[in-house]
């Protein structure tokens, strides 16, 4: 799963998906300009047979156009035969002809082949294992903004590849990648909030990321926040300050008058020693009326809970 992570293959959705060849003539002057030696109708074609647009779907025929644009130095072919490469699709799987095309691809500055050889580099395939040359890569490519990289670069830092370990670094990074969507960094960024590794330890904080990893259907933040499809446990919403304005099936309708705060809808799974782990949470602003719209269970029992108010889902405020 790691792996998979780490390997940024995006083929089919950022390269193979610029196809502009529509129509049949189209593509019959991508050939003709193809066969002239035109570089950009060369990749368009391997495009086209690709994808199966308006011409017999061919990875071999594919990776043919691809590798004639590529050996005239066009970048996204270059990284389209290092995926093909690596993968095995069209060519035979071959390390050594990946790392050939990504590093040329990554030296012309294509950020996905620079993840993708820094992850290469990481795992030793068809190169000498190297770590200071994977971090190089991830961090190059991080640098342009690519979310699985600026993870691959916190991965690297929390333990220690390639680089002095360093929590706050990792942190730094995860959070970039968190904050593009990422779900294993929202699961990360959850981990060191609730560890204090990194940075102070903030139960909330770490509530919020493993939410966020959850509703992309991250398996380890499910169960960190109690949603596996085996959890029956009834649902509490804890409010540190404000008013109930109301209160039925499905919604909880809040006042936020005394400050800023963050609200939790908490099931009785307990995560830590002293709290209990959220199903939903948000943050809002004093003065706001807000709606909780949460997943109701008529069974939910009469639940009291030290340091703040619980609103129980069935009869109200306790």
């Amino acid at each position: 799963m790691l792996k998979k992570i780490l390997l940024c293959v995006l083929c089919s959705t950022l390269l193979f998906g610029s196809v502009q060849a529509e129509t049949q003539q189209e593509i019959q002057t991508l050939q003709i300009a193809a066969d002239k030696g035109d570089v950009k109708s060369q990749k368009k074609l391997g495009d086209a047979y690709y994808s199966g647009t308006n011409v017999n779907k061919s990875h071999s025929e594919a990776a043919k156009w691809y590798r004639l644009a590529a050996e005239q130095g066009d970048v996204e072919a270059q990284y389209s035969l290092g995926v093909m490469s690596y993968t095995g699709i069209g060519v035979p799987l071959d390390y050594t002809e990946a790392i050939k095309w990504y590093r040329l691809a990554a030296e012309q500055g294509l950020a996905t082949a620079q993840n993708n050889l820094g992850t290469m580099y990481r795992f030793g395939e068809g190169v000498t294992e190297n770590h200071v040359e994977a971090l190089k890569w991830y961090r190059l490519a991080a640098d342009q903004g690519v979310s699985v990289s600026q993870f691959n670069v916190g991965w690297m830092y929390k333990n220690g590849l390639g680089c002095t370990q360093n929590n706050t670094e990792a942190l730094k990074w995860f959070n970039r990648s968190a904050e593009k969507g990422l779900a294993k960094a929202q699961f990360s960024l959850g981990e060191m909030y609730e560890n204090g590794i990194g940075i102070k330890r903030n139960k909330m904080l770490a509530m919020k990321w493993y939410h966020k990893a959850a509703e992309q259907g991250d398996t380890g933040a499910q169960k960190k926040i109690g949603l596996s499809t085996q959890r029956t446990e009834p649902n509490v919403l804890m409010v540190s300050a404000g008013n109930l304005v109301s209160i039925s099936k499905g919604q909880v309708i809040l006042n936020i008058q005394n400050k800023d705060q963050l609200f939790v809808i908490n099931t009785k799974t307990k995560l830590f020693n002293d709290d209990y782990s959220p199903i939903s949470m948000g943050a809002f602003k004093k003065g706001e009326v807000v709606k909780v719209i949460y997943n109701y269970n008529s069974n939910v029992a009469n639940e009291v809970k030290k340091g703040g108010i619980h609103i129980n889902t069935a009869t109200g405020v306790q």
